[in-house]
């Protein structure tokens, strides 16, 4: 028994190593979240769900607000709605992930209402969280290379087969390239109504909920020790905009007023068609260049006149 034990340790630390030593090379591939773990301490993010991790793309914002009084580079610590919810674990998991000694970092919050809603196995009195078994709110150290800890606990994440097909790639800044674009319209009709189906089932079972736009106040009042927080919500097609706004009518009142509030600048381009989206839902890598590239602009034009209308994109 105890050579079949030690055995068996053996056994898990070679393959432990083994998995890392490919996540160290391969990483980028075959799981979309396991390279932001293994990054160095950051001072300016991008916060939210899927739609900003494909969406905003750091090298931009680097690009064009270089020397333009902000802590750059920019990191991309998004994640998908199954991850993404605004709550005390994703502060805390900024929290470990930023450098202490920011002063003047960028913090770019995509809102929605779904990253603010309460899902069904929520139960905030009981500190019971939906989000709490994924990552980044299961991950205690976030800046380790190779990370042992995210491959024990979200092993499920790795993909293998991707290696081969290479569809999707997850960048050391944390943005998530997505390659495998429809080419034809049939594809992209069953994308977009595949999206459809997903967000009229949230909103059957999730509820609007004050705690998660709580939940955030606090998340930006932190992030405002450190720099510069803009609120921004994404473009997403008319029917995915009907949903959201059946869902949560005022949500658009409620982020206004709790801009308002903390005196952070919101930036609501829910209903700008200029970007092309490839499922209705997330900007494709084409429109996310020029919708960071707008998104920079109207960030500096916030900067430089406080007392800008936000709704409008600046006029080319």
């Amino acid at each position: 028994m105890k050579k079949f034990l030690i055995r068996l340790s053996l056994f898990s630390c070679i393959a432990l190593l083994a998995t890392s030593l490919v996540l160290m090379k391969y990483g980028g591939y075959i799981d979309y979240f396991y390279l932001k773990f293994t990054t160095p301490k950051q001072h300016s993010f991008i916060l939210g769900d899927s739609r900003s991790f494909q969406g905003i793309q750091p090298r931009i914002v680097d690009a064009e607000l270089k020397d333009k009084g902000f802590e750059l580079p920019m990191f991309n610590y998004s994640f998908t709605i199954t991850q993404a919810a605004y709550g005390p674990a994703y502060t805390e998991s900024v929290k470990r992930k930023m450098d202490p000694d920011t002063k003047n970092g960028l913090f770019i919050i995509n809102v929605n209402p779904w990253v603010l809603a309460q899902r069904e196995k929520d139960d905030f009195e009981n500190g019971i969280f939906m989000e709490a078994d994924h990552p980044p709110h299961n991950m205690r150290w976030v800046n380790m290379n190779p990370n042992f800890e995210y491959v024990v606990k979200n092993f499920n994440y790795l993909h293998i087969r991707a290696l081969f097909k290479q569809n999707s790639e997850l960048h050391p800044d944390g943005w998530m390239e997505e390659r495998n674009l429809p080419k034809d319209s049939t594809t992209f009709v069953g994308w977009k109504q595949n999206q459809y189906k997903i967000y009229n089932g949230f909103a059957q079972r999730w509820k609007k909920c004050d705690y998660r736009v709580k939940a955030l106040k606090e998340m930006i009042q932190f992030l405002e020790q450190h720099g510069t927080v803009v609120l921004v919500r994404m473009p997403v097609d008319e029917k995915l905009q009907e949903i959201e706004t059946n869902f949560w009518p005022e949500f658009d009142t409620t982020i206004e007023k709790l801009a308002k509030t903390t005196n952070v600048s919101y930036f609501n381009l829910l209903k700008n068609n200029k970007y092309k989206t490839y499922d209705g839902n997330h900007i494709d890598k084409f429109g996310g260049v020029a919708f960071t590239k707008d998104l920079c602009q109207l960030i500096l034009m916030q900067k430089n006149s406080p007392n800008i209308p936000h709704s409008a994109l600046p006029k080319k």
